[in-house]
């Protein structure tokens, strides 16, 4: 997943990530988008989309927009944030990984503990 400049604050390929989506070539879409890096929005999306497949693609997606959603320091952002981290943890059960999922909670709440709305938000989505 590291690999080129896949993960970035611009748009990338995001157009031709969307279209292989609307295709149906989801495998392709993601080597696109480590390569060329897209929008938030079409990386949720697309993990989404590998959710069933490849869980550990969309747990680490999801991980990566949610700390790049929390930089963004606002509420909304914020309770953006909240979303993926359930998320995260249904997929983690779902592959029993539930204490890596305890672990990586303890860990985002500890990093950004001083984000009064932030906590706020992962409490209210039962995180």
């Amino acid at each position: 997943m590291a690999r080129g400049g896949g993960w970035g604050a611009t748009a990338g390929r995001s157009a031709l990530v969307q279209a292989l989506l609307w295709e149906g070539d989801p495998d392709q879409a993601w080597r696109e988008a480590v390569e060329g890096g897209c929008s938030d929005d079409t990386w949720l999306e697309l993990a989404a989309v590998r959710e069933a497949q490849h869980p550990e693609d969309a747990i680490a997606t999801y991980q990566r927009v949610i700390e790049r959603l929390v930089q963004e320091k606002d509420k909304p952002a914020y309770q953006q944030a909240a979303a993926p981290a359930a998320r995260v943890r249904s997929l983690q059960a779902g592959i029993g990984q539930e204490a890596q999922f305890a672990a990586y909670l303890e860990r985002l709440r500890a990093a950004h503990r001083p984000k009064r709305n932030f906590m706020a938000a992962l409490d209210q989505a039962g995180l």
